[in-house]
């Protein structure tokens, strides 16, 4: 992965206004997990703020509860299948961290992993907890945000450069990456 560089706090939104899955990365005491995330927010720029739903059974939502911590990784179309993988299994029943072979680094502001493989990385403390139905939306304060140097112009993502190809979902297996439609393939896997 290419050479990141620190934005602003406050430009945090911009590498997820774009509608992006996200993955999420979350760690309790030696427990952590990594899920996937369509529904994401910028919800203020002063302070920044961003949100994230989850529901109450997810392993995930035990996590940041007892911690307070999140990270929100952008991840590109080259781990496509990745992405697809850690929204379909439970870090209850996985490591996904070995099965999906995903490399991280610790962040620097909360106790979190960050994934190395994605194109941006944003840290977040919990500030709020609402409960909205069946979900439960996450409030973070972003107290840090990296995005990978070659991608960021004019303070953007530049979709158009192959590595800045973000993924959307579609429903079910299928995703979009700027101006493409493709299906994303199952891994095989075994239990822990």
């Amino acid at each position: 992965m290419s050479k990141k560089i620190e934005i602003p706090n406050h430009s945090y939104y911009r590498l997820i206004n774009t509608g992006p899955v996200i993955l999420g990365t979350f760690r309790s005491g030696e427990k952590q997990n990594i899920t996937t995330f369509a529904w994401t927010t910028p919800l203020s720029k002063d302070p920044p703020l961003l949100g994230i739903a989850l529901a109450p059974e997810r392993y995930s939502y035990e996590l940041i509860k007892e911690s307070n911590v999140f990270c929100v990784n952008v991840p590109n179309s080259s781990i496509l299948s990745k992405v697809f993988e850690a929204g379909n299994i439970s870090g209850r029943d996985y490591d996904k961290f070995k099965l999906l072979e995903l490399d991280f680094t610790e962040a620097e502001k909360v106790n979190c992993p960050l994934l190395t493989d994605c194109i941006g990385n944003i840290e977040c403390e919990v500030q709020q907890i609402v409960h909205v139905g069946d979900h439960y939306f996450f409030i973070g304060e972003v107290k840090r945000a990296i995005v990978s140097e070659e991608i960021w112009e004019n303070n953007h993502l530049n979709l158009k450069k192959e590595n800045g190809q973000t993924v959307h979902h579609l429903g079910d297996q299928y995703f979009t990456i700027p101006n493409q439609i493709t299906e994303a393939k199952f891994f095989s896997r075994e239990k822990k």
